[in-house]
């Protein structure tokens, strides 16, 4: 039996597979019926303003909204858009936005033309006041207002050239504008314009897939001369690192290195890019963990602390059973001992 397209699109809404004609859709076995990849993943949209939205007018075309310097949505304003070099009659009733501007030849619509825009902010993004709005009213909004103009130039676009909603949809994930009807697309000597918001924020790939960051660097630790000599403990441990990127520095005072990719930078070990641990004596921090795809990587473990007891050399310090301590040294009138290990009493006489 052929395949009946009305009942695949049916089970495929439902996450259910779609296999027999004879099946009832609750006979149907749930699956996983969306394939999202990384760059799909906006990770910074609770950062994409829901009002009060930054740009609507034509001075601020290509202007970018960005929130502690990163960049979340840019501005078009009439943007060129170039038309699908598939004509239907004498009408174009594709269009696209390009990065290298609008094209009279047109582009073929069958492959995805690498110049193409995509990821444009929805009207979802917006609070229900500004769902109807559109991205050039004076209380500005996620919808896009297009333009049919017999200008080839955005200066030349009049008001009276506005389209109705009611004649195109746009798909703002892909940044494909289509007119409904064959009556309604424009001519092929007629330019087509857009305005609107396009998602420029961080994707989940752009944070794991490139690997080519640096981990943050351990803070350094406290220099101290209780015992004579001046000695640095209690350094951080380095962020961690994906895949080929570089791990994070141990902070001075026995801070580890952070891990990076399924390799730890220390030892070449294939350990899943565990963290340095750090070091022992100091109560420096471990090393952050990383992961490099379905390997995991662990933090460092910190390295032990130390107590130095320091005193008038006129007493004498007896050491208790479980503790590891060092013998006193007499120095400018006080003796040092230094705890490395254990528990246990000590006392004075």
């Amino acid at each position: 039996m052929a395949i009946n397209n009305t009942f695949k699109s049916a089970r495929l809404l439902q996450s259910r597979r779609y296999t027999h004609d004879a099946f009832t859709d609750g006979q149907e076995a749930f699956t996983s019926t969306l394939d999202i990849n990384a760059n799909e993943v906006y990770i910074d949209q609770a950062l994409i303003p829901s009002s009060s939205l930054p740009f609507s007018g034509s001075a601020q075309s290509g202007s970018i909204y960005s929130v502690d310097g990163l960049p979340i949505v840019k501005y078009y304003h009439r943007a060129g858009l170039t038309r699908s070099d598939l004509v239907s009659g004498s009408k174009n009733e594709v269009w696209f936005l390009l990065s290298n501007a609008s094209s009279s030849a047109g582009i073929g619509a069958q492959l995805i033309d690498g110049n193409q825009q995509t990821n444009f902010v929805s009207p979802k993004y917006s609070v229900v006041a500004l769902a109807n709005a559109n991205a050039e009213d004076a209380t500005p909004g996620y919808g896009v207002k297009v333009f049919v103009s017999t200008s080839s130039t955005v200066g030349g676009v009049v008001a009276g050239d506005q389209v109705s909603t009611n004649d195109y949809t746009f798909d703002y994930k892909t940044g494909v504008l289509q007119f409904t009807t064959n009556t309604t697309a424009p001519a092929t000597t007629k330019y087509v314009y857009i305005s609107g918001y396009q998602y420029v924020g961080r994707t989940l790939s752009s944070q794991i897939g490139s690997g080519t960051g640096v981990g943050g660097a351990g803070g350094s630790g406290l220099s101290n001369n209780i015992t004579g000599t001046a000695t640095t403990r209690g350094g951080g441990g380095g962020g961690g690192m994906f895949q080929s990127g570089t791990n994070g520095a141990a902070g001075s005072g026995g801070g580890g290195r952070g891990g990076v990719r399924a390799t730890n930078s220390s030892t070449s070990a294939t350990n899943g890019g565990n963290g340095d641990a750090g070091t022992v004596n100091t109560g420096g921090g471990g090393g952050g963990g990383t992961w490099h795809y379905l390997i995991q990587g662990y933090g460092g473990a910190g390295g032990s602390g130390i107590v130095i007891v320091r005193y008038p050399e006129t007493y004498t310090i007896t050491i208790g059973a479980g503790l590891t301590g060092s013998t006193p040294v007499a120095s400018g009138g006080y003796k040092v001992t230094t705890f490395t290990a254990g528990t246990g009493l000590v006392s004075f006489a």
